[in-house]
């Protein structure tokens, strides 16, 4: 295991609270629905166009992304108004993680495992019990590789109490 931040970026592992970034999310927000903009208004000009039996399969398919879009951009203007239920807060007995409802707790003691998952972008906690908990990088401050050092460091933290 690498101690060294991969960013580069010094972590502060004392760290007790992150919060959803906020700006972040309205960010990839604006994205969604401009997409959904283009890509709709593009693909009913495909269906309107009299198109082929290709057209109509096109057009649909972006119709269905666009929708698909529409409410992603929903969902995130949800967690933007209801900010206080994501979170990830941190203390030396383990942690507590909410995204949007009841906050999950977990000892340190529970995690066999952590890693990141780069095809799905979240840092993945293997359990002693055979479960997993994903964490995304949401957290105001830390990237994928920021939430991995921080809970690493934290588990070693907890490792070197609990054996000395």
């Amino acid at each position: 295991m690498n101690s060294q931040p991969l960013t580069g970026r010094q972590v502060d592992v004392n760290a007790d609270a992150l919060e959803l970034d906020i700006q972040a999310e309205r960010s990839v927000s604006r994205l969604r629905l401009l997409a959904a903009t283009l890509v709709g208004s593009s693909s009913l000009a495909i269906l309107f166009g009299s198109p082929s039996t290709f057209g109509v399969v096109v057009g649909l398919l972006g119709l269905g992304a666009s929708v698909g879009w529409v409410v992603a951009f929903r969902r995130s203007g949800a967690r933007v108004r209801e900010r206080d239920c994501y979170f990830l807060q941190l203390d030396d007995r383990g942690l507590r993680l909410a995204r949007g409802g009841e906050p999950r707790e977990l000892a340190w003691s529970e995690v066999r495992e952590l890693q990141v998952d780069e095809e799905r972008l979240v840092v993945v906690l293997q359990l002693r019990d055979g479960q997993t908990l994903d964490i995304p990088p949401i957290f105001r401050g830390y990237g994928l590789y920021e939430i991995e050092d921080l809970l690493k460091a934290r588990l070693r933290a907890a490792s070197t109490a609990s054996h000395g």
